[in-house]
């Protein structure tokens, strides 16, 4: 197959596969995260840690990739080789952070860092899940309470003829908000006008941002630590941050840090970072922990996103709530106005007829 197929290949999976294809989850990146480390730990080597690992039904997808995962290795290849066959799977920060560790020997902390990662993760998707539960429930309690108003008010109309309208507007807006995000991503068109939309959404803005900078700050303190140079970091984190703004200011840092120039004086000329956050790259260059600092930073704005999130999801509800009661409100003082109407031009009727 020549270049140009392939390559016509990979932006047609990009348009049409990738935006529906689901990795997995959270939590169970975590668990396969720290129980590798755990067996690092005890001494296995990583073939043995693979073999014990296939036996664990907890890790889903991942469970069963290892067996090729292990014979890719048994050939003569590398950890992070056998992550790269299996991109939707394991993200490039990923594959990345692998390699810097498998060449620093640093493999068990590598595995650590990432568990750690994947388990904050976890831990605000389940908050964001348990959040919007009730107010989806709300919503669909209202779309399914008018419609039998209406038919109340004119039993000529057909319930489900007026609630499949309603559900398909609901559950289309939700394929949208789904779909158009992970397309984007996959094939890089309309992220930049996205994402200013985005930051124009109240609280919302602010809570993605938070999020993205802690796993900026996250991804490129793990590749930091397991050895890799900043000038190659960068690049990698900045994707893995999740945000198109940010992953351009990660490329020019890049090519700063690449002439020499300190982290802190490649962030105080890409622009856009937070004050504070600037400030702890600088002292954790200064004293030589960079690391450690960016560390302590992911885990300060992960912390800010999940107060963020408790609020909105405390909000929610409400909001929710009240336009839920509004419409319902409306569609009763509409069916007695109608019925009222009816009424009086029926006895206006009688009494004309009467003269």
């Amino acid at each position: 197959m020549s270049n140009t197929q392939e390559q016509e290949r990979t932006l047609l999976r990009r348009a049409f596969v990738d935006p529906f294809r689901l990795g997995p989850r959270t939590r169970t990146r975590a668990l396969f995260y720290q129980q590798f480390a755990s067996l690092l730990g005890a001494g296995l080597p990583v073939l043995r840690s693979l073999d014990a690992l296939e036996d664990q039904a907890s890790i889903g997808a991942i469970g069963r990739k290892l067996p090729s995962m292990r014979r890719h290795i048994e050939d003569g290849g590398d950890l992070s080789g056998a992550f790269e066959q299996f991109p939707h799977l394991f993200g490039p920060e990923e594959i990345a952070m692998v390699r810097a560790g498998e060449q620093a020997g640093r493999l068990e902390e590598v595995f650590e860092r990432l568990a750690e990662s994947y388990g904050r993760r976890a831990r605000l998707t389940t908050l964001f899940v348990g959040g919007v539960l009730y107010p989806v429930i709300l919503l669909h309690l209202g779309l399914l309470i008018a419609p039998f108003i209406r038919t109340i008010q004119n039993p000529d109309q057909s319930y489900l003829g007026l609630l499949l309208p309603r559900l398909g507007l609901l559950y289309g807006a939700g394929f949208l908000l789904f779909f158009v995000p992970r397309l984007a991503r996959a094939t890089g068109l309309g992220t930049g006008v996205l994402e200013a939309v985005r930051d124009l959404v109240p609280v919302y803005g602010g809570l993605t941002r938070k999020l993205s900078l802690a796993r900026f700050a996250r991804s490129l303190g793990g590749l930091y630590d397991a050895g890799a140079g900043l000038a190659e970091a960068l690049p990698v984190a900045g994707a893995a941050g999740g945000s198109e703004r940010l992953r351009r200011r990660a490329e020019v840092m890049a090519r700063t840090v690449s002439d020499g120039r300190p982290l802190h004086a490649a962030l105080k000329e890409a622009g856009g970072f937070p004050t504070a956050f600037e400030n702890m790259v600088e002292t954790g260059e200064s004293s030589g922990q960079l690391g450690r600092m960016l560390a302590k930073a992911a885990d300060y704005y992960s912390d800010e996103a999940q107060t963020a999130l408790t609020r909105l999801i405390a909000v929610l509800p409400v909001v929710i709530y009240l336009g839920v009661a509004a419409y319902i409100g409306y569609e009763i003082v509409r069916a007695y106005a109608d019925l009222l109407g009816r009424t009086m031009e029926g006895m206006l009727g009688t009494m004309g007829g009467g003269r």
